[in-house]
């Protein structure tokens, strides 16, 4: 079987665990487990990555790509983390960060102050103890001023917020208090099991999209974040190209293990996985076939539905990260019928996307009544630029996400 990714060279993400053995031993991460099955074999093995290691697995991921700071640990209670950052955003990599600031300090401020981070995660103290922060105040001088230094995407508690750190949050960005089972590994929540064909809504499984393999401090490279009890050791990034990892028998195991629920893999667990039928994506295939056979669909749908059912050329604009994190990973490439990709970046001109071209917007002119996907958050200066060019059939994703 021959599978999209067959013949990537680089990653487009990984995450590292910089460290093993997370002192903050949140009730939400089973450290334990994790520990048995790193150390079980070999109690010597790397318990820590080393800054020249780093250096090497970024060879293996794209330029631009996305390096996660996060993993099964803490990632500053590495004392590399911050000379890790900064090396990986000189060299142009996106950076995310999920922390809960243990082991970071003032040293850490000053050197990272100039990075401009993709997102951040600020895991927070909550009331229960479910995370063991010690709230001191050096802790507490900490949090303000890498708060007040850099933007902070989301928050990260695992209960009430504690009311020692209340002060020193604004209140902005997401806020997220669940608990999760990490695909099985833990006993809260319920176990996800989905049947039939499965797809992850949080990564894409392969080459492609927002899938973030797990790198731990070896070079061992997991599927994902949720592997705990490393179930899926793909191979080792370290020792191994990232091609012969992607045709390896683990990887091609998981993706059978999608397709075929009577196999075992963790994302049958997993509260990220979900059944193909129930995506947007075919939520939208579904309707959109039903709509051609007898004209049945939501008053709300039909409007797009005939944009679709009178458009010979179907062009996808925009080729960013959301594109990357979401166009593959929620399966819309099965379902929208594209004939083209397209974006202001020239260095995509003329190059294949899986078998799909991308053309430049200049070339656009040359479609039939071409109906354009806008693959992006906002898309009002896009959408502009369309209709200048007199194409005024447009829809944004997030639209298409919002209906079906």
């Amino acid at each position: 079987m021959k599978y999209e990714y067959d013949n990537i060279n680089k990653l487009n993400a990984i995450e590292v665990t910089l460290s093993m053995g997370c002192r903050v031993d949140c009730h939400y991460c089973p450290q334990s487990l994790l520990l048995h099955n790193y150390f079980s074999d070999n109690k010597n093995r790397l318990s820590m990555m080393r800054f020249h290691d780093f250096t090497k697995l970024l060879e293996n991921v794209k330029h631009g790509g996305t390096i996660c700071f996060s993993g099964m640990c803490e990632p500053f209670l590495n004392p590399e983390c911050d000379d890790m950052i900064l090396y990986a955003y000189e060299k142009g990599f996106r950076i995310t960060l999920l922390t809960t600031l243990i082991g970071f300090n003032k040293e850490s401020l000053e050197k990272l102050r100039h990075v401009k981070f993709d997102e951040i995660t600020l895991h927070i103290p909550d009331k229960e103890g479910n995370s063991k922060f010690d709230i001191t105040a050096e802790y507490l001088e900490n949090l303000r001023a890498f708060h007040d230094t850099f933007p902070v995407t989301s928050y990260s508690c695992h209960g009430d917020i504690h009311p020692a750190v209340q002060m020193y949050l604004d209140g902005n960005g997401a806020f997220s208090n669940a608990m999760m089972n990490r695909a099985g590994n833990l006993d809260c929540g319920q176990v996800s099991n989905p049947r039939g064909e499965i797809v992850c809504m949080v990564g894409t499984i392969g080459g492609y999209g927002n899938w973030t393999p797990e790198i731990l401090p070896d070079g061992t490279m997991l599927l994902c974040c949720m592997d705990y009890g490393m179930k899926h050791v793909l191979g080792n990034l370290l020792t191994m190209n990232v091609k012969d990892i992607l045709e390896g028998a683990e990887l091609r195991k998981i993706h059978e293990g999608m397709k075929e629920e009577h196999l075992e893999i963790l994302c049958r667990k997993c509260s990220g996985a979900m059944e193909i039928q129930r995506t947007p994506a075919y939520q939208f295939k579904n309707t959109k076939e039903r709509f051609l056979k007898d004209g049945t669909a939501e008053d709300r749908q039909k409007h797009i539905l005939q944009l679709f059912s009178e458009s010979k050329d179907i062009c996808v604009f925009g080729l960013g990260k959301l594109f990357w994190d979401n166009f593959f990973s929620h399966r819309w490439n099965d379902v929208l019928g594209q004939t083209c990709f397209c974006d202001n970046a020239e260095e995509l001109w003329g190059k294949d996307i899986f078998g799909v071209p991308c053309i430049s917007p200049d070339e656009l002119k040359d479609l039939k009544q071409p109906l354009v996907i806008t693959h992006m958050a906002n898309d009002k200066a896009v959408r502009q630029q369309l209709e200048e060019m007199g194409i005024t059939k447009i829809v944004n994703v997030k639209k298409l996400q919002e209906l079906f």
